[in-house]
């Protein structure tokens, strides 16, 4: 479906080091709605953080090592309009 280049430069996994400075704000807010709180985990680490390591890859034409990847794949064309459509989903997911 999509290229392997592709899901490597969105690192998915890397998006995951940033868990804790989220569960870190969802430790500090005085209600949470456990709904509202599992969107807003999906958008911000399925969508928005990968679709900004993939963006940033395509504009950096990345080739060293980068976000724990030793040897990234080359872009192609089709990373910059994933990132864009995630980060479409990803705000419109945020109206609900």
């Amino acid at each position: 479906m999509f290229k392997t280049s592709t899901i490597q430069h969105l690192r998915f996994r890397f998006s995951l080091f940033l868990m804790p400075v989220y569960w870190f704000a969802l430790s500090q807010a005085e209600s949470i709605n456990g709904l509202k709180a599992l969107l807003i985990f999906c958008i911000l680490h399925l969508l928005v953080y990968p679709s900004s390591n993939g963006y940033n890859s395509y504009m950096d034409k990345d080739t060293e090592s980068i976000g724990g990847i030793e040897k990234p794949l080359p872009v192609s064309k089709e990373l910059f309009y994933i990132t864009l459509v995630m980060d479409i989903i990803a705000i419109a997911l945020s109206f609900l």
